[in-house]
């Protein structure tokens, strides 16, 4: 038997109650297991040639200057245990606490890796669980609550906060919210999704106090970029057409070509944003794109029928906590203020044990722009004038295992693994 095929067998004993020290004794240990690592094709990484450092464990330095925190960084590999396979014989222990805190984890695997996991029904699965439960022993292990978000109208809203039981009542919520009855008719399912804080939003009893900030995210996931331009204008049309006897002003249209998205904003306020964001080799390009956004919490969508989310996600609203995939000690300002909005909504921000941000200083920093236009001139060698547009967008880290807790996840299971580092 294959070691790899051995640690899992050993790691599904583990979950099953039986003692960790039969686990440890059980396997070969030996440098065989770090070299069955799945690796990247470091191809996908070329863009960080020149300004990035690879480290002894093949983790990409996102800076090559000295910083005096942790410096976040990008996975070259996958651990045996968090591949897809691993996943699908694990997933009959959804149950036990160790699942519950791996599934947290693996978002923290390179979004070059094809996050094919699947998605969970969540209505279903909320008729088969507790409606809640505190952080397990293994996350509390991982996590620390941070507090510096907290506010007494946080915690009254943690406590009030619920989630809808039926469709109906999601839909409900939807159209009262968000007035879906302006829009959602012209969203074609078959190419877009929507996600993250619109759809958390109406999966809750009680509506965010941001709720008229809120903007509805849409996800293109099916071909390229000149099928999401005639999308977006089909969409348009449909918006135009079912509003004609609705709305006296135009749809407002807005392109960020630096961001590869739109923004549509409607005369009663609605912003409808839509991006495209493929998929190129998965198998299950909704699973991935979900497994790609960087709040747990934010990890559900909706394709018009059913409520989809991540098992992260899963966790994250039945503790009514959530981790920032991107965390690091240098995050802007403006990540900041995401996860204030969060807080404020009702969850509470999880972060590493050694997490090395203040967030005060954090806060003190300038707001970046979201999206910015510059015209000016400029003179070419030859003295000739020109005249340019700069489009400028903040740039948003990918995945980032800073931490390293899927590291610390293994070393906690089996400590002798990483002594032949």
């Amino acid at each position: 038997m294959a070691l790899n095929n051995l640690i899992m067998d050993h790691l599904l004993t583990f979950l099953d109650q039986i003692d960790v020290i039969n686990f440890i004794e059980a396997i070969n240990i030996n440098e065989e297991w770090y070299s069955l690592r799945i690796r990247i094709c470091q191809s996908h990484f070329a863009c960080y040639e020149d300004s990035h450092d690879i480290d002894e464990t093949k983790l990409v330095l996102v800076s090559k200057r000295y910083s005096d925190v942790a410096l976040p960084e990008l996975r070259l590999f996958i651990y045996p245990c968090f591949t897809v396979d691993a996943f699908r014989k694990l997933a009959r222990f959804y149950n036990v606490p160790l699942f519950k805190c791996f599934v947290r984890l693996l978002p923290f695997n390179t979004i070059q890796y094809c996050a094919d996991f699947g998605l969970i029904d969540v209505i279903s699965f909320n008729q088969t669980t507790s409606s809640g439960r505190t952080l397990n022993e293994h996350e509390r292990k991982l996590f620390t609550h941070n507090e510096y978000f907290e506010t007494l109208e946080n915690r009254k809203r943690q406590t009030s906060l619920a989630i809808i039981n039926t469709m109906d009542e999601f839909r409900h919520n939807l159209s009262v919210r968000f007035l879906a009855n302006t829009w959602l008719s012209a969203i074609d399912f078959s190419k877009f999704i929507i996600v993250g804080g619109c759809v958390l939003n109406a999966f809750c009893n009680l509506p965010f106090p941001d709720t008229k900030e809120q903007d509805i995210n849409l996800i293109f996931f099916s071909g390229n970029w000149e099928n999401f331009d005639e999308t977006v204008d089909s969409t348009v049309a449909k918006l135009k057409e079912m509003n004609q006897n609705r709305f006296t002003a135009d749809i407002e249209i807005q392109k960020h070509i630096g961001t590869g998205s739109y923004d549509l904003i409607l005369p009663n306020a609605i912003k409808i944003n839509l991006k495209f964001d493929p998929a190129k080799n998965s198998s299950d390009p909704v699973s991935h794109i979900l497994h790609k956004l960087d709040f747990d919490i934010c990890q559900i969508l909706y394709n018009g029928q059913s409520l989809l989310s991540t098992c992260s996600f899963i966790e994250a609203i039945t503790t009514k906590t959530f981790i920032m995939y991107n965390l690091h000690a240098n995050i802007s300002k403006n990540t900041c203020i995401r996860i204030q909005k969060y807080c404020n909504r009702g969850f509470k921000l999880i972060v590493p044990f050694n997490f090395d941000g203040d967030f005060n200083e954090l806060m003190s920093q300038e707001l970046i722009p979201l999206y910015s236009v510059r015209e000016f001139y400029y003179m070419e060698d030859d003295g000739e004038i020109q005249f340019a547009t700069q489009e400028t967008c903040p740039v948003h880290l990918p995945i980032v295992d800073t931490f390293r807790l899927q590291d610390e996840f293994i070393r906690g299971i089996c400590p002798k693994l990483f002594d032949y580092k």
